[in-house]
């Protein structure tokens, strides 16, 4: 059998191929917020952030060190934009007490909000039992390599196994940051940051990940994408907008 390398045998190729391959998303992501009727304000800030971001270098694997993954990673790409605006507001960032998280797979998030955000404790919510577009992931392991990943913060952390419907039911806690990666169906979406809203301290931060993602089991307006639109709108008078990009940052100011 004759062998042809790898096209990341070539790097000067491999780096024009992935640049193409970047601004091919960013098209698709663009006609997607058209098709959507986002906001042209929003779409801005988008592309403006797009360009920031990839220009941001951040330095935080000896986070993760001994930690175990059998996914891939979907969320360090996206921190460099709150690691660069918090950085910029440093008394901030040493305010935040009390995390959320709806949504915690691995414990990648958990441990990288626990290591940059040193003064912080954190309330893991999740059922492990995956969503739609976790139809072949072995939830079981996941769910393992979170409790693995998370062992030596035990004393900084409270695992909720549950929906977060039943948390924010039972919770009387407030929070300094609350991070939502739960559902990515846009109805569940919007519940989440609605009880997240009552449950946020003023000049907090109400994280949105995965602004553009799209899952094909899902209507064009039933992603992420129509409930954080939704909620920005519905809610301009009670949070400021800090940026949006493939992750969505709020502050709230009343």
């Amino acid at each position: 059998m004759r062998y042809f390398p790898k096209i990341k045998s070539f790097p000067k190729i491999y780096f024009i191929k992935s640049k193409f391959r970047e601004q091919k998303q960013l098209l698709k992501d663009l006609n997607y917020f058209f098709i959507n009727k986002t906001p042209f304000n929003l779409i801005k800030d988008f592309l403006k952030n797009h360009f920031i971001n990839k220009k941001i270098k951040i330095q935080i694997d000896d986070f993760f060190e001994k930690s175990i993954f059998s996914d891939v990673d979907w969320f360090l790409g996206k921190t460099p934009l709150l690691i660069k605006y918090f950085e910029k507001n440093i008394n901030s960032k040493n305010k935040i007490k009390d995390i959320l998280e709806i949504g915690s797979y691995e414990g990648r998030s958990a441990i990288f909000f626990l290591n940059y955000f040193t003064n912080s404790k954190i309330s893991c919510v999740d059922t492990w039992q995956g969503s739609d577009e976790h139809n072949k992931t072995l939830m079981n392991k996941i769910e393992e390599n979170f409790n693995y990943n998370l062992e030596k913060y035990s004393n900084r952390l409270i695992k909720h196994k549950n929906t977060s419907d039943k948390f924010f039911g039972n919770n009387r806690k407030s929070f300094d940051l609350i991070y939502i990666d739960g559902s990515h169906h846009s109805n569940q979406v919007l519940k989440d940051a609605e009880n997240s809203k009552k449950n946020l301290n003023k000049n907090g931060y109400l994280l949105f990940d995965d602004y553009n993602f799209r899952y094909a089991g899902y209507k064009q307006n039933e992603n992420v994408l129509t409930a954080v639109n939704k909620f920005i709108d519905m809610n301009s008078n009670s949070f400021k907008k800090i940026y949006i990009y493939t992750q969505v940052l709020l502050k709230k100011i009343q």
